[in-house]
């Protein structure tokens, strides 16, 4: 009887620890001919310093995205139109309070292809506008998945360059982003697995407003988790907080220099 005791003790032992190393293969699998919609909003508190004066600006700002699966190639390539439907920005400042709703960039649509692990493989304008600003009101990107299978407590690491094009403006943004495969729980009326991340990132950009060269430069690090249902390959969830810090530099006429901080806290979800 003991003997038989120990030979079940060790069985359960081994089942135990081959669940634990079980590997999962994330990857999306959105439907070609399906629309999903995603609603991002944040928070956000900056302190910028100009001409021996400090201001402070608090707020918050959000974008409900329409994404339309135009189609699926066949290897798992997801091309995607993309529009907003709805966007908002609401500002405190100097005492005055004030809410913007975007309306120029309302219906617009843009042209988005990412890989199955959510790595963005291409951009287009299909409906141009005046500003053809497309990341004003908190807009975001589908989170990159694992390139390998990963067990449940493994870590892996991505980089990737992000360069941001708006009229003759350009931001370059440098990130190194630790990720860390946390466990399967329930968000939103999913089953998901959830992602807990670190990132930290470098900025450079140049812009021109009312005449004046401006170039920045900064980094910052953000904190948070994202869900995904992987039996649907669906993207459910993400929240994080991220603290940066800027310094813009104007030239020509009038010569400055003014650093600013700030933290943000969003969320994306999934609308259904």
């Amino acid at each position: 009887m003991k003997k038989n005791l120990i030979v079940l003790f060790f069985t359960l032992m081994a089942v135990i620890q081959a669940s634990a190393q079980e590997k999962i293969t994330l990857s999306y699998k959105m439907e070609q001919g399906k629309v999903y919609r995603y609603k991002s909003e944040n928070t956000f508190n900056a302190t910028q310093e100009m001409m021996g004066n400090e201001m402070k600006v608090t707020g918050d700002l959000g974008t409900t995205t329409r994404y339309e699966v135009e189609k699926v190639s066949p290897e798992g390539n997801i091309s995607l139109v993309t529009s907003k439907e709805d966007s908002y920005v609401h500002t405190n400042m100097m005492g005055r309070d004030t809410t913007m709703r975007q309306t120029k960039e309302i219906g617009k649509k843009s042209g988005l292809e990412i890989s199955p692990k959510g790595k963005k493989l291409g951009t287009k304008v299909i409906d141009s506008t005046d500003t053809e600003d497309r990341f004003m009101g908190g807009s975001f990107e589908f989170q990159l998945l694992p390139d390998n299978p990963v067990a449940i407590g493994e870590k892996w690491v991505k980089t990737s360059i992000d360069t941001t094009k708006s009229g003759g403006d350009e931001t370059i943004t440098n990130v190194t982003a630790n990720y860390e495969l946390a466990g399967k729980e329930e968000k939103n009326g999913h089953s998901c697995y959830k992602v807990n991340f670190t990132k930290t990132f470098e900025i450079t950009g140049k812009m021109n407003q009312m005449g004046m060269d401006m170039f920045t430069e900064g980094e910052g690090e953000s904190t948070g988790a994202y869900w995904f249902d992987n039996d649907k390959g669906l993207f459910i969830s993400e929240e994080f907080t991220m603290t940066q810090d800027l310094t813009i530099a104007i030239t020509g006429q009038t010569q400055m220099t003014i650093p600013s901080s700030q933290t943000i806290n969003m969320k994306v979800s999934l609308i259904e």
